[in-house]
């Protein structure tokens, strides 16, 4: 590690990232909003549409609180109408007689900060791909995307003629909005149609030039956008004083070369390289004459969806393949000839595939599986280890991906857990939200009655006449009609039959309306013999 906590790579390393630890230094971006490290065309406007559910969820001057169930359920809580109303996946909603309304939670500091920003009523951190941003409703009605960074403006995306009360993110990524009308469920989110990130090249040291620029998407990009390349020489060295230049306009052809343009083009133009191709040679003007590059990447949508950048690598291959012919075939040819870049035509395509066999591991963890309509990879791996159970709706399929990434990454050691009482509640826990459950067992409460010892159990309280505990024995131990024919390793089965494999679950008073969405849950994680009953945990005594 370097100075100031850059990332350094030593001086022999024939190439360099330009995004160093996330932080992008010298970039300008034109149209691009950051999502963490990555870049991506931001979103514009939110279709929000007619109301998915019509109910009076009435704000009376406060926030309504939305908790997404995984079962497409959404429990909306009124803290000032003292009601919870659950709206089940089919729309339909209905606020059952004496429902608990829970405790409120305490709102964590940036979202009470991103609230303050536009005097909104609610919050919720936004959806995976929409950068490090808050979503924010008013009582107008207006959305709101509200960036993290407080230097930078946010974006009002929508407006609600009936106002808003509510906002939350439902387990499939997309937004739920409440208001008097009723509970709404946008559709997918509309982006710019273009931006491009320009960056300056680090110096190549004592190499001759850097003759290759690749980019690394975060993802496969989606289906119907682009990502572009584009390269220009400068006489002027990067510096602090250095002014980057504008962007490439693709109209504007005495500014910019096509990928067809003759070889090389001169200094202070940009030149493109070919359109989704992630590896492109520099063939621009001689460094000796325009020693700064500067390196563009452009993505294109189709207004739904972007491709979002990770990194841009600037590399020195010099000669490449034409160091392993003999000169007679070379001659002067530095790589930038035609045989040179032929060769490294046949070099990049290479490199890709090997590129990709490298990448294959990617594929299988679940910290960095693509997550896409298109390399559903990360669905792929929760269906492989039962992570998860699938989407009822296929058309929102689209699973919150950092709670799925991390169901995924524990599903080895939550199937090790599954069918105890841990891993019982561990589910529990994790497909309602956090619902705290107890689990009694009446087989540990019961015990053989020993004369003088009380803590096993009190005569004439807790104790009934059994039957013996071991297998009958004929004209001897066995009764008509009240006899246990058992083996000799089911000894003590005719004692506790009927309070073995049997288990309570205690679900909290303060969390009824989730009493159905418990039972779904621990039928299917029990094990098939243990007979389980879900109910709600009775009230301590006064």
């Amino acid at each position: 590690m370097g100075g100031g906590g850059e990332l350094t790579m030593p001086e022999e390393t024939p190439y360099r990232w330009l995004n160093r630890e996330g932080r992008w230094p010298g970039a300008t971006a034109h149209g691009l909003h950051r999502d963490g490290e990555h870049w991506t065309l931001p979103v514009v406007t939110l279709p929000v549409g007619e109301p998915w559910v019509t109910f009076p969820f009435e704000p009376e001057g406060a926030a309504v609180e939305l908790r997404p169930l995984t079962d497409g359920a959404v429990t909306v809580v009124d803290r000032a109408r003292a009601r919870v109303v659950r709206v089940s996946g089919d729309g339909v909603a209905e606020a059952p007689e004496g429902a608990v309304v829970p405790p409120a939670q305490p709102e964590d500091a940036a979202v009470t900060a991103a609230r303050a920003r536009v005097n909104g009523v609610a919050a919720a951190p936004a959806p995976d791909g929409w950068g490090s941003d808050f979503l924010v409703v008013t009582l107008a009605g207006a959305v709101f995307l509200v960036p993290a960074d407080p230097l930078e403006p946010e974006r009002r995306l929508a407006d609600v003629a009936a106002g808003l009360a509510g906002v939350a993110v439902d387990h499939h990524g997309l937004p739920l909005l409440a208001g008097p009308a009723g509970l709404y469920r946008p559709s997918a989110p509309q982006r710019t149609g273009r931006g491009v990130l320009v960056a300056p090249a680090p110096h190549p040291g004592t190499r001759p030039r850097w003759d290759r620029v690749q980019i690394e998407l975060a993802e496969p990009a989606p289906a119907g956008t682009h990502a572009r390349i584009w390269t220009l020489a400068s006489r002027t060295p990067h510096g602090p004083d250095a002014a980057a230049p504008a962007p490439p306009a693709p109209t504007a052809r005495d500014q910019a070369d096509t990928d067809h343009a003759p070889v090389p083009t001169a200094a202070g133009r940009w030149r493109a390289g070919p359109l989704d191709c992630p590896d492109v040679r520099v063939l621009n003007v001689a460094r000796e004459t325009a020693p700064a590059l500067w390196v563009a990447v452009e993505l294109v949508g189709d207004g739904q969806a972007s491709p979002r950048l990770g990194d841009i690598r600037v590399a020195c291959s010099g000669r490449g393949l034409l160091d392993q012919l003999p000169t007679v075939y070379t001659g002067r040819d530095d790589g930038s000839g035609r045989l040179g870049r032929l060769l490294g035509l046949f070099t990049a395509v290479y490199g890709e595939v090997a590129g990709d066999l490298d990448r294959s591991t990617r594929l299988l963890d679940p910290a960095a599986a693509p997550d896409r309509p298109d390399a559903p990879w990360l669905t792929r791996l929760a269906t492989w280890v039962d992570a998860y159970p699938p989407p009822p709706d296929a058309a929102r399929q689209q699973a919150d991906s950092r709670r799925l990434r991390e169901r995924v990454a524990g599903a080895f050691a939550a199937h090790a857990r599954r069918g105890t009482p841990a891993g019982l509640v561990e589910a529990v826990r994790r497909e309602t939200g956090g619902v705290e459950v107890e689990l009694h067992e009446p087989l540990l409460d019961t015990g053989v009655w020993r004369l003088g010892d009380k803590r096993v159990s009190t005569l004439g309280t807790t104790t009934r006449l059994g039957a013996r505990p071991d297998p009958p024995v004929l004209d001897g131990t066995a009764v008509l009609d009240d006899s246990w024919l058992i083996q000799e390793e089911d000894r003590g089965l005719p004692l506790y039959a009927e309070s073995a494999h049997r288990v309570q679950v205690l679900v909290p008073a303060e969390h009824a309306q989730l009493l159905a969405a418990v039972r779904r849950v621990v039928e299917r994680e029990r094990p098939a013999h243990v007979v389980a009953e879900v109910r709600l945990k009775p009230a301590p005594p006064p």
